[in-house]
């Protein structure tokens, strides 16, 4: 599989593909770019027993796109628009479970956008828990001792998120000691 290419977008009839001088990967891609260096989302699809491509100019909606096609009734194409969205916006939509919002990408209605108001709310805690105030790494390295302690990784990671001071190595014993102590 493929997850970088430099080249041109060039279209043939109805298809779309980025090509070089080597090779050419029929890709969807949405942007205004014609020669670029594309950030490719490959999806297998067993059906066909292929592989299909989605093409960004960044690779930041890599991971929300990874999360959103693991959710068996999300289709490639609405979790790669969903993964494009800015995610600010997405974000405050989620949080103010802003039903519209969610209405507006192609082919969702009132209830697949109340339904992908829930599936994302837990899909954007688990990314902002990497965004913690310090080190995401660190706050992953809490989640994962006090699991093995036998307490409930949610729980852990919604204290983690409340906790207001920075989450560093050299903070790590003080966090684990306060989280613990709530839990």
């Amino acid at each position: 599989m493929f997850h970088l290419i430099t080249g041109k977008i060039q279209h043939f009839g109805e298809f779309q593909y980025i090509s070089n001088d080597f090779l050419g990967i029929q890709a969807d891609y949405q942007w205004i770019q014609n020669s670029w260096t594309y950030h490719l989302f490959p999806l297998m699809d067993d059906n066909q027993k292929t592989v299909f491509y989605f093409a960004r100019d960044t690779v930041e909606p890599k991971s929300l796109f990874l999360k959103l096609i693991k959710i068996s009734w999300i289709g490639a194409k609405t979790a790669f628009t969903i993964s494009n969205l800015n995610y600010q916006d997405l974000e405050k939509a989620v949080e103010t479970m802003n039903i519209t919002y969610f209405q507006k990408i192609p082919g969702v209605g009132p209830k697949t956008a109340k339904r992908l108001v829930v599936e994302l709310k837990s899909v954007i805690k688990a990314d902002d828990l990497l965004k913690i105030h310090g080190d995401s790494k660190v706050a992953r390295d809490i989640v994962k001792y006090c699991k093995g302690l036998g307490y409930d990784s949610e729980r852990v990671k919604q204290l983690l998120w409340e906790y207001t001071e920075t989450v560093d190595q050299s903070t790590m014993s003080q966090v684990i000691t306060r989280v613990i102590g709530k839990l």
